[in-house]
């Protein structure tokens, strides 16, 4: 599919510069022709109404290589076969044969390798020497083609190029597109495996209570939750990339919002023997969405609280100039495989995730409402400090 498009556009780009190229050439063929045939034209006139004799020059023309325009070859030959208007010797042979092909009140004729133009009057033949004109005329377009037919293969040449690097965006847009589709469709397989193995247990057993059966009844409504949540991220990401996510922006006060956000994490936090340290700047104004800034907060501290080592510390920073900071003490993650991070289903270790909830898509999340709050979103990971997400809002409007 890929390549035909490329195939396409290199076709359309091909073709519409060679309608172009002959477009141009055609006219600048025309132009050129036509003001030939006007200045052939005005010195056949000329020569019908000349009756004076000129000095003869016994010079044979026809030993002449080349006329130029300025110095063209005209004469008219009278009822009586007189020749007149010229400085050359025409013989009576001559005389005789272009009268011979000279059949009908205008045209062109050929004699000897040198072409004519002629005009009749009522008793008189005009004759002009055109040969060099019309060598003139056919070397204009020839090197017009010429000109045109290289640039339609540089055209070629380019669009192929240009075609190679358009494309690659697309394909890595449609490889996403569809490890988007794949890592989905995979995530969506377990909790419906588990859904139907329930529900196939509690259709076998009919009789039993529901008291008896309930744990099954919490693993489907669990792996539902589950499935809800994962639809519900797909959904927003679907909407984001389609622009159809509607944001009301307002003044925030970022400090109260990670205190909201934060403070009941704190459980979860301690229950898995870790604790949550606060340095937050008062009254840090910034202008987004609450809604999408809560989920970006909720995001991140989910995110450190999982992948921290027992009895560390999360601390969660706000400075005044608009900046985020949570920082999480746990396997560190390797530096080639940061710029993946935010990646949608990526994961660091996937026997590591095994043991921790989640789809891989919370980070990329994350990353798609820095987006649309033109903010910056990075992360740094080594021993010393640990794993550091930064966020740095804009203050102000946007």
């Amino acid at each position: 599919m890929l390549k035909q498009l490329k195939y396409k556009f290199i076709l359309f780009t091909v073709t519409i510069f060679g309608v172009i190229v002959l477009t141009v050439s055609s006219v600048l063929y025309y132009s050129i022709h036509n003001q030939m045939e006007k200045r052939v034209d005005s010195t056949l006139n000329h020569v019908l109404k000349t009756d004076e004799n000129i000095d003869i020059i016994l010079i044979d023309p026809f030993k002449i290589e080349s006329l130029s325009t300025d110095m063209r070859w005209s004469f008219k030959i009278t009822s009586e076969k007189k020749v007149v208007g010229t400085y050359y010797k025409l013989s009576d042979r001559f005389v005789n044969d272009i009268l011979h092909l000279a059949t009908d009140t205008s045209g062109y004729i050929e004699y000897n390798q040198k072409i004519f133009k002629y005009l009749s009057s009522d008793s008189d033949i005009a004759f002009v020497e055109i040969t060099y004109d019309v060598k003139r005329v056919r070397e204009t377009l020839f090197m017009t083609l010429l000109i045109g037919i290289t640039a339609i293969i540089l055209v070629w040449i380019s669009s192929t190029l240009l075609a190679n690097w358009a494309m690659v965006p697309i394909e890595e847009a449609w490889k996403s597109q569809k490890n988007f589709i794949s890592d989905a469709s995979h995530e969506l397989r377990t909790p419906i495996a588990t859904i139907s193995a329930n529900a196939q247990l509690l259709k076998e057993h009919p009789e039993e209570s529901i008291q008896s059966r309930l744990k099954f009844i919490n693993y489907i409504h669990d792996e539902t939750r589950r499935m809800t949540e994962l639809v519900e991220r797909l959904l927003f990401l679907a909407n984001s990339d389609d622009g159809k996510i509607k944001l009301n922006f307002t003044q925030i006060n970022l400090s109260d919002l990670v205190y909201e956000v934060a403070l009941p994490l704190e459980s979860i936090a301690f229950e898995q023997e870790k604790e949550l340290l606060f340095h937050i700047n008062d009254k840090v104004i910034i202008y987004g969405d609450t809604t999408q800034i809560k989920q970006l907060i909720v995001i991140l501290l989910d995110n450190a609280i999982k992948y921290s080592d027992k009895h560390e510390k999360i601390e969660i920073t706000v400075l005044k100039s608009g900046i985020l900071k949570i920082k999480n003490k746990g396997e560190i993650i390797p530096h080639d495989k940061l710029k993946y991070l935010f990646d949608r289903f990526y994961r660091v270790d996937e026997s590591r995730q095994r043991d921790v909830s989640g789809y891989g898509l919370g980070l990329s999340i994350a990353k798609t409402i820095t987006q649309t709050h033109k903010a910056k979103i990075h992360v740094t990971s080594n021993k010393e400090q640990g794993t550091i997400f930064t966020v740095q809002f804009m203050k102000g409007t946007l």
